[in-house]
C-alpha cells in the first residue's frame, strides 16, 4: 500500500510511483475541464460562474502539482538523490517564459535592449529552452530508473517490514 499523507519522507517505488502519475494525470483533467468551462462561462453566463470555475480549477492544479511533486521528492529519495532537485523545475521554467516574454516586450518596442541582443533573439531564446529541456530529460529519466537496493540515506526500501514502521 502507498503512504499518501502529505509529507515528502521517505522512498516510493517505481511500480507506485506510475500508477500515482497516471491517477495524477487522470485527476489534472478536472481543473482543465474547469478552465475551459470557464472561459466559455464568461461569454455566456454571468462574470462570477466564469471567474469561479477558474478559481476552483487553478486551486485544484496547485493542489495537484503539490501533491506529485512530493511523489517525485519520494521518487528521487528511492534513487538516492535529494528532493531539492526538483526545486530548479520552477526555476527553470520561470526563467525561460521570463526570457521569452522579455524578449517578445523588448522586440515589440523596438528600443531599449541593445541592438546585438534582439537581432540575435532568437538564438538567446534557444539559450533559454536548451537547459530547460535537458534538464526535463534528465529528470524524467531519474524518476524512471529502478531505486537503489537496501536501504539508503532517505529510509529503507519501499515495500518492506521497516518501510511499514516508519510511516
Amino acid at each position: 500500500m502507498i503512504d499518501l499523507t502529505w509529507n515528502s519522507r521517505g522512498r516510493i517505488g517505481l511500480a507506485e510511483y506510475n500508477k500515482a502519475r497516471w491517477r495524477h494525470f487522470a485527476f489534472c483533467v478536472i481543473p482543465i475541464v474547469l478552465f475551459v468551462s470557464g472561459s466559455i462561462g464568461l461569454s455566456s453566463l454571468p462574470i462570477w460562474v466564469g471567474g469561479a470555475a477558474w478559481a476552483v480549477g487553478l486551486v485544484l492544479l496547485i493542489y495537484y502539482r503539490f501533491r506529485f511533486t512530493q511523489l517525485m521528492v519520494r521518487r528521487l529519495h528511492d534513487r538516492a538523490m535529494s528532493g531539492k532537485l526538483i526545486l530548479l523545475s520552477p526555476l527553470i521554467q520561470l526563467t525561460v517564459l521570463g526570457g521569452i516574454a522579455a524578449f517578445a516586450f523588448y522586440s515589440a518596442a523596438g528600443d531599449g535592449m541593445p541592438k546585438w541582443i534582439v537581432e540575435g533573439s532568437d538564438l538567446w531564446i534557444w539559450a533559454f529552452i536548451i537547459p530547460a529541456v535537458l534538464f526535463n530529460f534528465f529528470l524524467r529519466y531519474q524518476l524512471s530508473q529502478g531505486g537503489t537496493k537496501g536501504a539508503n540515506r532517505y529510509g529503507p526500501p519501499p515495500g518492506s517490514a521497516a518501510a511499514a514502521a516508519v510511516f
